[in-house]
Parts: structure tokens; sequence; C-alpha cells
């Protein structure tokens, strides 16, 4: 499979396997990319490890990750609370004009 495949089933909706990542091309969608925001609707298998929900081609390994709770890397922004595996949670992440980030 290449990256960003998945399929769906009837219990989860789309579902994409660990490793396989969900390619978006932003391109097409932001009439400003300056500021902007960005909501994930995701259950996740496992939630102790880093696994990447906001990211860019452009930040490499940096962006927006659940490792028990939700967090942005390189930066030390962390949500309280933490994330439990199975359960469906609404991740975002928000870019305001001036470049200041924020996740909810």
């Amino acid at each position: 499979e290449k990256w960003g495949s998945g399929r769906f089933d009837n219990t989860h909706g789309y579902r994409v396997d660990q490793g396989r990542g969900l390619d978006v091309d932003e391109s097409t969608c932001l009439k400003d990319v300056a500021a902007w925001t960005a909501i994930v609707d995701a259950k996740l298998d496992v939630t102790t490890s880093m696994h990447q929900i906001i990211g860019s081609a452009s930040w490499g390994d940096d962006g927006a990750y659940v490792n028990k709770n939700f967090k942005l890397t390189p930066e030390s922004i962390e949500c309280p609370g933490t994330i439990l595996a199975n359960e469906v949670y609404k991740f975002g992440m928000t870019r305001t004009a001036e470049g200041e980030v924020s996740l909810f």
C-alpha cells in the first residue's frame, strides 16, 4: 500500500494503518496560508508512543503529536489530559497571521 491509503469500514469509518498516514494537499484548501485551523477527528489504537496527527512536508518531523497527551513538537505546548486508546477525539491546531500556534 502507498502512503495515505486506507479503507472504509462500517465500525471505524476511514481507517489508516499505522505508518501509512493520511496525506492531504492543502494547497487547494487554504485561501490564507498565513492563518489557518486544522481539525482532525480520530480514534487511535495506541496512544503511548509518538503518533503525528497534524504535520507538513515543510515542517520535517515537527508537528502535532499524541504521546499520552496532545502536544506540539519541538515546542513545549501540551494539552492537559490523557488521550485514551480507542476513544474518538477532535484534535485541533490553529495558526494566526502573526505566527502564534495553539492546540485544542
